[in-house]
């Protein structure tokens, strides 16, 4: 298994922990299921941002993709 770390701005990183904590999860948790949901379904995100923070996922998304190894 394979990790990733991503370096988040300050407020979506606030925001992502807010979103977490409504779910009563961890942010990184929630972060995972996020990315996980995006690499399996091309779907909208759970939450509002803006659309430099959408950009932002969808770059790290399209690298963890490029980065994946064969299955």
């Amino acid at each position: 298994m394979g990790s990733m770390t991503i370096t988040l701005p300050e407020i979506a990183e606030r925001r992502l922990r807010e979103e977490a904590a409504k779910r009563n999860a961890s942010a990184e948790d929630f972060a995972a299921r996020l990315l996980a949901d995006h690499l399996r379904y091309p779907v909208p995100a759970e939450f509002d941002m803006t659309d430099d923070e959408a950009q932002f996922y969808t770059d790290a998304v399209h690298k963890a993709r490029s980065e994946r190894l064969p299955e």
